[in-house]
């Protein structure tokens, strides 16, 4: 009878350090895991800021020619009023003769 006892006795501890093993085993490989998850997902972050990067120097490129077309009408616009205006007021100058 207690033989029968402490042979079920070591063979419960056998089982459990065996299965403590296991677990610590699974732990280690989950945060292995956990580790290769977070360091792909500063990889797919730096891939996705670099994609934005290049997306942001592309609408640049295409958004200055655009800019400088407007820059060029505006400022030809704006050289037009102030010679209309100026002209304007050089007429009325001339006509008054003191």
């Amino acid at each position: 009878g207690e033989k029968k006892d402490s042979e079920q006795n070591k063979q419960q501890k056998d089982q459990d350090k065996k299965n403590e093993q296991e677990q610590k085993k699974d732990g280690e490989q989950e945060k292995k895991e956990k580790k290769d998850e977070s360091e792909k997902g500063k990889k797919d972050t730096e891939d996705k800021k670099d994609k934005n990067e290049e997306m942001k120097k592309m609408q640049a490129q295409q958004i200055r020619p655009i800019l400088k077309q407007l820059i060029n009408e505006d400022r030809q616009l704006q050289k037009k009023l102030i010679d209309t205006s100026t002209n304007s007021r050089n007429r009325r100058d001339q006509k008054k003769d003191w």
